[in-house]
């Protein structure tokens, strides 16, 4: 290896320990939280049925009540589970960039992947709203983190089955199927990705492909799966604001434009943006053949894109909150998978236009780069994980959890009054209401009873 690999190697691990590994670390101190009981309590003998109760009374994510339903909420099976699929995430997106480089003909080593993966990981994990209801809550993981695996992978499929490969073909349909069952936030992007590909095939290939069509079938028949699913209907009626279609579409499209503008002119997003360009600008110095889109073809379909997910809650509950929250974290992570094929495509376009000077290879990138990741560790997700850790507020956290399952376990009394668990900084407690009647409170005297062996009455959280 050369002494360039190496370095950049190093490097990344270096990163990995410094920015990822310590929330990979903590999920060790994560614990069942609200809508995690209410699954924790279930029969998981009847497996089915929970499934198809879910899909009648609850909602239409017919794939994320398959995720729900799994026996994952031993508190040890619960962790290992928090933490795969973390560990699951990252190489999700090395896959999607290395074989993003492919598809653009951008040769690039392993290492450059991997390093360029590793900015991506950090830049999620510290511009996120919510890093707890993406990788410390299974409820939100199960439902949006693993949506955004799947569609990665879906971009993937979805690109290269132009090549003729069956195997692609056949994830995409699967990837459909998951993403849309999954998660109903992507709904439309993925009907509107998977229609792209049939203009593609109608506009370039000047006939329409039976893959294209099948593919358009499949996605059109999850969504109204999803759509019109009895729990889908009963959960419409409790949001008489949603329903607006014009007004919708005109709020997706204006809060998708200011969420980009507002976003792209964050410091560490336009030095992480600027240190990419640079960095793959003079990566790609000896490329013999460029292939890129029309850039401000690709900007529209992005935009279009973004506002396709924005439209979805604005249309259900006739509000959106775009920066806080499990749908936030969707939007900004459907942004930023936006962004980067923008950065690649720009690169490759501006490539071929001049070449790149001896100042961009050794001082603008690095320093461009370091500046973000500077910015990054005093912003507010790392600031609240180091005083975490200063504060000893996990174990404290932990310490907690431990004394309320033990007045739990030993109290005489049929309605339980327990102490509020405050949480930490990184990794919140969604906590339970002084409402016995509170469904939170319902779904966590559930799970206490079946976990406990106990009939008790009721539990509330003192004042």
């Amino acid at each position: 290896m050369e002494r360039s690999n190496l370095l950049l190697l190093i490097l990344s691990i270096l990163l990995f320990t410094i920015f990822i590994a310590p929330f990979l670390y903590i999920t060790k101190y994560a614990y069942l939280s609200a809508d995690d009981f209410c699954r924790a309590s279930a029969d998981f003998s009847n497996y089915f049925e929970n499934v198809a109760l879910w899909y009648r009374e609850h909602n239409g994510r017919f794939i994320n009540s398959l995720f729900s339903y799994l026996p994952v909420y031993n508190p040890t099976v619960y962790k290992i589970t928090l933490g795969l699929s973390m560990i699951l995430f990252g190489g999700t997106i090395y896959f999607f960039l290395s074989r993003l480089f492919i598809f653009f003909q951008f040769k690039l080593r392993k290492d450059q992947v991997l390093f360029i993966s590793v900015l991506f990981f950090i830049a999620i994990i510290s511009l996120v709203p919510s890093v707890n209801e993406l990788f410390y809550w299974y409820a939100g993981t199960s439902a949006y983190l693993y949506s955004s695996i799947f569609l990665l992978l879906l971009i993937i499929a979805l690109i290269n089955i132009s090549t003729g490969s069956k195997i692609y073909a056949l994830a995409a349909a699967l990837l459909i199927i998951l993403i849309i069952g999954n998660n109903e936030l992507l709904l439309l992007l993925t009907n509107f990705l998977v229609g792209l590909l049939l203009l593609y095939s109608l506009f370039y290939n000047k006939k329409i492909r039976w893959i294209s069509c099948l593919l358009l079938v499949i996605s059109f028949i999850s969504s109204l799966i999803v759509i019109f699913s009895p729990g889908s209907i009963s959960r419409q009626a409790q949001y008489p604001e949603g329903g607006q279609f014009l007004s919708s579409l005109k709020m997706a499209f204006l809060s998708s434009g200011m969420f980009t503008l507002k976003t792209i002119i964050e410091p560490p997003v336009i030095l992480l943006m600027a240190g990419i360009f640079l960095l793959l600008f003079y990566w790609g110095k000896n490329l013999k053949e460029i292939q890129f889109l029309n850039p401000f073809a690709l900007l529209l379909i992005s935009l279009i894109s973004i506002a396709s997910v924005v439209f979805v809650p604005y249309y259900a509950t006739g509000y959106l909150m775009i920066r806080s929250g499990r749908i936030g974290n969707m939007i900004h992570i459907v942004w930023w998978i936006f962004l980067l094929i923008n950065i690649l495509n720009a690169v490759l376009y501006f490539r071929k236009k001049c070449s790149p000077r001896k100042i961009i290879s050794k001082v603008l990138p690095s320093v461009s780069l370091t500046l973000f990741l500077i910015l990054t560790l005093s912003g507010r997700t790392y600031k609240n994980l180091f005083q975490d850790f200063q504060n000893n507020e996990f174990e404290r956290f932990e310490a907690d959890i431990r004394k309320r399952t033990q007045t739990i376990r030993f109290s005489n009394s049929s309605i339980l009054e327990v102490e509020k668990i405050s949480g930490t900084r990184t990794i919140s407690s969604f906590g339970i209401s002084q409402d016995l009647s509170h469904w939170t409170n319902q779904c966590y005297l559930e799970a206490i009873n079946k976990t406990l062996e106990k009939q008790y009455l009721g539990i509330i959280e003192k004042e």
